[in-house]
């Protein structure tokens, strides 16, 4: 059924309001026959029976002028349409209470009909149309003709009217609802109240107790339900739900910061995912017709449905929203400069704590949330492994970004299959497993027997010269480890750096500071260069004076006692004993090509030399068991 009505639409000057023709959705369809979701396209076609088609084609007749513009053989009141793309979602967004504008873009073959011929021709179209999702209607089609190469900018919205959000897109979309809802979140670091935040979007909230074995910590609901739920005297009974509705599953939400982190979750879920839902409700068949928090967050394998793009959203964007990011990182900051940016373990589990307390989260989510706003420091306190909390720990220097020192038994014994490396470092019996960490065995790093095993406080507060590091990927409950490397091989003490940092921008202060930082480098190699002894040994003591690393840190980054590290540098020195050395010692190429000279070696022109030759120039990227792996690899006997 026709009826018309005012649609508002947008436009470049802004929303501008429309007098066109709404249609009805048909009652019987084919869609009541198939299982969802259904995207926009299918919407539009099956239920309210639109032929994109001869909509384009009626426009092209109408209007010819429009597109004989986009046309390059020139204007003509003659055009058909040949041929079209399947039209695609560029963009939706809300149109008043009930309803919402959603806006296609597709291609067409233009066929010009000329005095001398035809002539054919690419043209593109934005195809709007405003949809009541409470009465079920649609607007006739608001068509206009743009260029075949027209970009819309990103796509940002999939067919089924869900966002796509990448990681930088979490802080806006943060900033969007909380200006929206919570406007006061932004100007100072606060503690945000779930409940408030639904209360302002609307939402309705009960706290319930659902049956055991229900793994959900909330629900929202969009539209009437009927939902199982436990009564005072533990008896199930049965309660309707409205549309917009949360449940609170006390029985799972222990803690303040849980029952809270659950709201905003379900939040985002009325926030991001809403018009999916009405989109699904025009199908007579709502998909899915509820979203909640699970107990345990789901690991995914591959994320493409619907259902796992909105959870996966849905588990993010909360921590954006409880903790801002400028608010946040400027409190962190300002937490820092009090205690003279102190990063020891101890300090930086204070921090956690504190902001924590500040803005009302879990102590795990303001961890986290620390590293994800660029202090990985944050990665050495509050871990657990097997369900046990293991001791603080924090670098000797700076910690490297998606680098963890912590891994349990379970997740190493899979990581010894992917990982060539680790398997190495662990055949090379240098390493035991203490306190979650795989530390050199040392007394100066471990202390205890067997499964008594801990590290000492110097270890825990240097646990980058001990421990073999981890590259993780995902978050604290779905973390995945793969790769291993061995402990670092610079020490805070270390003013002699081999890797420099070049990302800042143009004209910028951080820019000055990287390029000196770089050439005070220079001068210092170039100096120590110049001074090195003109015996083997000497040289190799002299660099560890300059370096501030003792012969027993020396013996153990090379894998042997100290007597034969000696042995190697007052006997009859090789090649393959050189490049080691400058492995160990994270020396320059040129320092380890000035080393061979000392030595009264040279490289010479086979296969072997080849080879440690292109080792020594990756020496500040490789570690000894990399090394022998690679020297084992192609067939050298290297027993260094």
């Amino acid at each position: 059924m026709r009826s018309y009505d005012t649609a508002i639409m947008k436009t470049r000057h802004g929303s501008v309001p429309f007098r066109v023709p709404f249609y009805t959705a048909k009652e019987d369809h084919s869609l009541q026959n198939r299982r969802g979701p259904f995207s926009a396209t299918e919407i539009l076609r099956e239920v309210f029976n639109e032929d994109f088609r001869a909509a384009l084609d009626f426009f092209v007749r109408l209007y010819p002028d429009d597109v004989s513009l986009l046309i390059p053989c020139g204007a003509t009141k003659k055009l058909r349409i040949v041929g079209m793309s399947e039209p695609v979602v560029m963009d939706v967004f809300d149109s008043g209470p009930v309803s919402m504008t959603v806006e296609l873009y597709t291609t067409a073959g233009v066929r010009a009909d000329k005095g001398d011929g035809c002539a054919d021709a690419v043209v593109g179209f934005s195809i709007s149309y405003v949809i009541d999702y409470i009465e079920k209607r649609c607007s006739a089609p608001i068509i206009c003709a743009v260029p075949s190469k027209h970009v819309f900018g990103k796509r940002n919205i999939t067919p089924y009217l869900l966002p796509v959000m990448y990681e930088e897109d979490y802080p806006d979309a943060a900033y969007r609802l909380l200006k929206a809802y919570y406007p006061e979140a932004l100007n100072e670091p606060i503690a945000i109240d779930g409940l408030e935040l639904a209360h302002r979007m609307k939402l309705i909230v009960r706290t319930v107790r659902l049956p055991k074995g229900s793994d959900a910590r909330g629900l929202i609901f969009f539209s009437d339900s009927r939902v199982k739920i436990l009564d005072d005297n533990d008896n199930e009974t049965e309660i309707s739900v409205l549309p917009l509705t949360i449940l609170l599953n006390t029985n799972l939400c222990p803690t303040g910061e849980i029952r809270n982190s659950t709201l905003v979750h379900e939040c985002v879920h009325a926030y991001l995912d809403y018009r999916f839902f009405m989109l699904q409700s025009l199908s007579g068949k709502p998909y899915n017709s509820c979203m909640g928090r699970s107990l345990s967050p789901i690991k995914y394998v591959r994320t493409n449905s619907p259902i796992e793009w909105m959870e996966l959203h849905a588990e993010k964007l909360p921590a954006y929203i409880l903790m801002e990011e400028s608010n946040t990182r400027n409190y962190i900051e300002d937490l820092y400069d009090r205690c003279h940016w102190d990063t020891s373990p101890g300090n930086v589990m204070s921090i956690v704590e504190r902001l924590a307390e500040k803005f009302g989260v879990s102590r795990s989510m303001a961890k986290y949330r620390m590293i994800e706003l660029g202090f990985p420091e944050a990665e050495g306190v509050y871990c657990f492994v097997d369900g046990r909390r293991i001791p603080d720990h924090g670098c000797s220097d700076q910690w490297e970004k998606g680098v963890t020192y912590c891994i349990s038994r379970m997740d190493a014994a899979m990581l010894l299959n992917r990982s060539c490396e680790f398997n190495a470092a662990l055949r090379s019996g240098c390493y035991t497993y203490a306190e979650g960490h795989y530390c050199l065995d040392n007394s100066k790093f471990v202390i205890g027997t067997g499964r008594d095993k801990k590290l000492t406080q110097y270890a825990k507060e240097h646990i980058d010269e001990c421990c073999i590091s981890f590259y993780t990927c995902g978050r604290h409950a779905k973390t995945g480890y793969h790769a291993g490397v061995a402990a670092r091989k610079t020490e805070v003490k270390d003013k002699y750096q081999t890797r420099h940092v070049f990302n800042s921008e143009p004209d910028t202060k951080e820019r000055v500071l990287q390029n000196t930082l770089f050439m005070e480098d220079a001068i210092r190699w170039e100096k120590l260069k110049s001074q090195l002894p003109d015996t083997f040994l000497k040289a190799i003591l002299f660099i560890l004076d300059k370096k501030s690393i003792s012969q027993d840190e020396l013996a153990m980054r090379l894998g042997i006692s100290r007597p034969a590290m000696i042995k190697w540098c007052t006997g009859k020195v090789t090649l393959p004993h050189v490049v080691a050395l400058c492995i160990a010692l994270d020396l320059r190429p040129d320092i380890g090509e000035e080393l061979v000279r000392i030595a009264g070696l040279a490289f010479k022109n086979t296969a072997e030399d080849g080879l440690l030759h292109a080792l020594l120039f990756e020496a500040v990227d490789l570690s000894i068991v990399r090394a022998n792996e690679i020297m084992s690899q192609n067939g050298i006997n290297n027993k260094s």
